[in-house]
């Protein structure tokens, strides 16, 4: 293989080729380059040498056909390759120091071959392991949307109005941009509710939001929408704070209550007895 293998070198050296550039570019590793240029065939896997050998040719631009049958029977000699090998591993014994021995399990060439020889099972191995990253992956991808996707479509609360008491919401006071206003006190409305008590009927021409108190108790606590009507019965006061007073009919104990602000105004606080009512 010393003919064969010094053609090779040559052609390798006359193209400015490097055992690095060319174990790059043709996936063979350096140390089966350098054991094909020195004819050290033994310590290469028959299975494997002739594809080394014609990947190496077809890199370099010789013709396979020709190199093989030229050093046929320098390349596939078993009994020339046989009696180097023996050579070579009696003149490499002698330069082992006593005590040590010699492994192919250190043998650089002898692992290139193993790899090739089982590179399909790795290959299996790798896709299927691949394939359990990527459902890993998906799987907390989905976990991460589902947590992100709302449970519940919040719904506009249906307000109905009505004497009885009603749960009560925390309170969120109006801010009020109303100046102070005179009382306003009717007779009539006074004289009939010392006999009848407070009857206040609330009509919304558009939606306002409203907090009612009755006798200190707090029984509503919402917008009042646009068409409805609600009523309130008292003994002693009711306490009223209206975010869009222009938006709202008052009638009070069957007297209509004239129009209490501008459109759009909001009142803080409205108190109602029995002799009349008082804005703040």
């Amino acid at each position: 293989m010393h003919k064969a293998a010094e053609y090779l070198k040559s052609v390798r050296e006359a193209k400015n080729y490097s055992i690095e550039e060319t174990s790059k570019k043709t996936k063979i590793s350096p140390a089966v380059l350098r054991a094909l240029e020195e004819g050290r065939l033994h310590n290469i896997d028959p299975v494997y040498l002739k594809g080394f050998l014609k990947l190496y040719c077809r890199f370099l631009g010789v013709d396979w056909d020709v190199f093989s049958k030229e050093y046929s029977s320098e390349i596939f000699g078993k009994e020339k390759i046989r009696k180097q090998a023996q050579i070579e591993a009696a003149s490499a014994s002698e330069n082992i120091p006593k005590g040590k021995g010699f492994s192919a399990r250190n043998n650089p060439v002898d692992s290139v071959g193993i790899l090739f020889k089982y590179k399909k099972a790795i290959a299996a191995a790798l896709s299927v392991i691949a394939a359990l990253l990527l459902i890993v992956l998906l799987f907390k991808g989905c976990m991460f949307i589902i947590k992100k996707i709302p449970r519940s479509i919040p719904q506009k609360p249906q307000v109905t109005a009505s004497n009885e008491k009603t749960t009560a919401k925390k309170f969120q006071p109006v801010k009020a941009q109303v100046e102070n206003v005179p009382v306003k006190v009717s007779p009539s409305v006074a004289k009939d509710s010392e006999y009848k008590g407070i009857k206040l009927v609330i009509r919304a021409r558009e939606d306002s939001h409203l907090i009612v108190k009755v006798d200190g108790r707090l029984l509503y606590q919402s917008i009042l929408p646009k068409g409805k009507t609600a009523t309130w019965a008292a003994k002693k006061n009711i306490e009223l704070s209206i975010g869009n007073a222009g938006g709202l009919e008052l009638e009070l104990n069957d007297k209509i209550i004239s129009p209490l602000s501008r459109h759009r105004q909001a009142i803080k606080k409205m108190v109602i007895t029995g002799d009349g009512f008082k804005i703040y």
